[in-house]
């Protein structure tokens, strides 16, 4: 983990939180700065609404939506080939688009035995 000048931690990215937002997404709806990205409720709040528009600006197509959430929007339409085809994503980020799929197709109830709570 990084440190911003404050002690707070951060990604290496940048990234804040537990959404894991950067400033420059936070801002891009409407949370200006680190220090607000700090405080959990804003946090969330940016993630969703960041999510949101990626999942409207990419065709209303979640492994889109979250591809562009992960790795960044620009760095997803260096990847889209015709029809929205991803041609070959960061092996990162499709490990964590394939992931946070399965976790939405798994019934909470599993979710919990799987992670022993």
């Amino acid at each position: 983990n990084l440190y911003d000048t404050q002690g707070r931690p951060r990604s290496s990215a940048g990234a804040i939180g537990a959404m894991q937002v950067t400033e420059a997404a936070g801002e891009d709806v409407g949370i200006l700065g680190a220090d607000e990205l700090y405080k959990p409720s804003q946090n969330i709040l940016a993630g969703v609404r960041y999510l949101a528009k990626m999942y409207r600006q990419f065709g209303d197509s979640w492994p889109l939506a979250l591809s562009a959430y992960y790795g960044g929007p620009t760095a997803l339409e260096d990847h889209l080939g015709p029809g929205g085809t991803v041609r070959s994503p960061r092996p990162e980020t499709e490990e964590y688009v394939k992931e946070v799929l399965e976790l939405l197709q798994t019934p909470l109830l599993q979710r919990r035995q799987v992670n022993g709570q």
